[in-house]
Formats: structure tokens, sequence, C-alpha cells
């Protein structure tokens, strides 16, 4: 019964692309199910040393897609990692230094990264010339692989990767290296319900924590990214629409509902406020807030207010955004360009429900 749940649970998060050529796919999945075996990965091994002949490797992708979706990781074995262990150099040259301190110039004017992204990615290269002093594909190659032998994970070493290449960019030494395929997943276990969304913006309304009570509003209604919130002004809200500089230098449009924008014009009668400002500013010092600053404020009102600690960050609530709409629109397609997404892909990835949702509908629907 387990299994027959999750499938139909599977086939709902396909996209609409892979859903209408989804024969094969399910006829391979649906025979998995009919047999006796266990929804892990010794039960997908059992099935394999039976069935395995019959499977091509688009069949095995269908499984194993279809269990990664179920929780069981690990399915494909240990990748081989193309390149030879290094070991360290004993310090890095001046001349590495000014270069990379050079890239970091370069690769701020080529994209609107955040500090943070900049100090990561001069951690990237720093690390690389511990290793190397000499930049080439082959070193490159050979770093990844000593870093994956010292146990970095895969998506680590995607960012890696993605620093390495724009580096090469930099010195006009283009690196060709393949990204370790990564299964998306979305965990939906700390996004806030719409009982204690509510519950968190009333008490923040009662206590009149203004400026957290606003970001949480518009966080919570338009789905927006942190950094995109960090452009928001008063005036953005009122005029009922937004167009920020998003991921990759790329501008989204942002609508604000009518509900919100009213409410809004009416707080300001009583609260008079320079709509010029950003939205999120220190009171103290007068200027925007840092991002730890404000994850810092979030999670001591959300603990006073006794709003789950894990749920308090930005990111939750554009979660919580992407879950409500979908909740009440079924409509993917038009939430991937409400979230800025470039895939549907990903956008339907918010489709998986929690441990909790999936405990209220077996107990809701299976009443034999």
């Amino acid at each position: 019964m387990i299994k027959a749940q999750k499938f139909g649970e599977y086939l709902l998060s396909l996209s609409p692309t892979e859903r209408a050529f989804s024969g094969r796919r399910v006829k391979v999945i649906s025979k998995f199910i009919e047999e006796d075996v266990e929804l892990s990965k010794p039960g997908y091994q059992e099935y394999l040393s039976k069935f395995g002949m019959d499977l091509n490797d688009t069949d095995r992708k269908y499984l194993c897609d279809f269990l990664y979706f179920s929780g069981v990781r690990r399915l494909g074995g240990a990748r081989k990692p193309k390149g030879k262990v290094a070991e360290k150099i004993a310090t890095i040259t001046e001349v590495n230094m000014k270069m990379v301190c050079a890239f970091l110039e370069w690769a701020k004017k080529q994209r609107d990264y955040s500090v943070s992204s900049i100090r990561m990615k001069r951690d990237h290269m720093v690390k690389f010339f511990r290793y190397f002093s000499t930049f080439n594909l082959a070193n490159c190659r050979d770093f990844i692989a000593t870093m994956e032998h010292d146990g970095m994970s895969p998506k680590t070493l995607n960012m890696y990767m993605i620093t390495l290449k724009q580096y090469g960019e930099y010195v006009k030494k283009p690196v060709t290296m393949r990204k370790i395929s990564i299964p998306r997943s979305l965990s939906v276990e700390n996004v806030p319900t719409e009982k204690e969304y509510q519950a968190f913006i009333q008490w923040l309304r009662d206590n009149e924590k203004w400026q957290m009570y606003w970001v949480v509003r518009i966080l919570g209604s338009t789905g927006m990214r942190r950094s995109e919130l960090n452009q928001l002004t008063w005036n953005d809200i009122l005029s009922g629409d937004f167009f920020p500089l998003c991921k990759g230098k790329k501008r989204r449009m942002i609508y604000f509902p009518n509900t919100v924008v009213k409410e809004l014009k009416e707080w300001l009668k009583s609260h008079p406020t320079d709509t010029s400002e950003k939205l999120i500013i220190s009171k103290r010092f007068g200027k925007p807030l840092s991002d730890r600053g404000l994850d810092q404020i979030l999670k001591n009102q959300a603990l006073n207010a006794g709003f789950p600690k894990e749920k308090a960050h930005c990111h939750a609530f554009r979660h919580f955004f992407a879950k409500q709409y979908l909740a009440k629109t079924k409509d993917v397609i038009q939430l991937a360009e409400l979230l800025g997404h470039e895939s549907v892909d990903t956008t339907r990835l918010y489709l998986q429900k929690s441990k909790a949702e999936q405990a209220r509908d077996i107990n809701k629907y299976i009443t034999w």
C-alpha cells in the first residue's frame, strides 16, 4: 500500500512533458511495486538480482528516480573521479594570490555576487593553489579528484567546478568539467503551515514588530528571494509590482497582492515612513540590515512568538508561498514564472508532501 501511494505521489510530481510520455516509466515502476520487495536499497538490489536482465539503462534510471523520490539514496554506486589524488604544496605564490584578488574583482563586475559568494570563490581558489601552482585543465581535474577522495560532497564539488570554470574564463584558459549529476530534492518538512504563518504575523502585528511583520508578510505573499528583498523599497510595494535584479544578473517581475498594497497604505497613515527607503534598514545604523542581522532578528522574534525555530528563515517563507499557491491553483507553470525558475522541473519539487501531510492523507482517505 505504501509503495502504491508513493507511486501516485511520484506521478503527480512529474512535469507535464514527462507525464505525457510516461508509458514505459509506469510499466517499469508498476512491475517493481507488484513484487514483494522492500522500498529500500536492499529491496532494489534484490529486484535487480531477479529481473535485472530485463531492464535497460533507461528502465534502471526510472526505478532510481522513483526510489530517490521515495527517500532511498545512494543507488548508483561510487562515482569514478577523473584525475589523480594530489598532495599539498608548501606555500601559495604571491603571483597566484594577486591573480585570485584580480579574479574576484572581475567576478564582482561580471555578476551581482553577494559578499558571501565572493568570499566562497576566494576560498575555492586559495584551496586550489594550495595544491597546484599552475592553473590548467589537468590540474583542475586532479584537484576535484583530490577533494572527492577527501570526502567532499557532490554539491560542494559542483560549486568548486563553477569557480574553476570562471577563473579559467578570466585567465583565458577555458576548462571543461562535467558537473556531477545530483537528483533534485527539496525538504518540505520545515515549511510553515498556513496556521503557523497566520499566527506568527498576528503576533508581530499585536506586538508592533512592524519591520519584521512586513518582511514576513511580503515573503509569504510573493515568494521573494532574500537577494530581491534587499532591493525592495516601500514605494515598490505601493506600486503593486517590482522588477529586481535576480540570479545571474537577470530581472523578473514580482507582483504584490492588492490586499497587501491596501493594508500598507492604511498602515502608512498612522506610521509616517519615508517610502523611498529600503524595507530592511537597521534602525540603529540607518543602513540595510546584513543577512546575519536579519536572520538573527527573525529567529529571536520567532522564539518569542512560539514560531518553530527551524522554520524561521527567509527561504522557508518562499517555500510556504509556493506550497500555498500550488494547493489553491494547481498551476505549476505559472508558479515557475512567479518564482523566477528557469525550469518547471525545479518548481515541481514543491508537489512533494511532508511526512505530516502524508500521514494526514492516509488517515483521511483510507477508511476501509
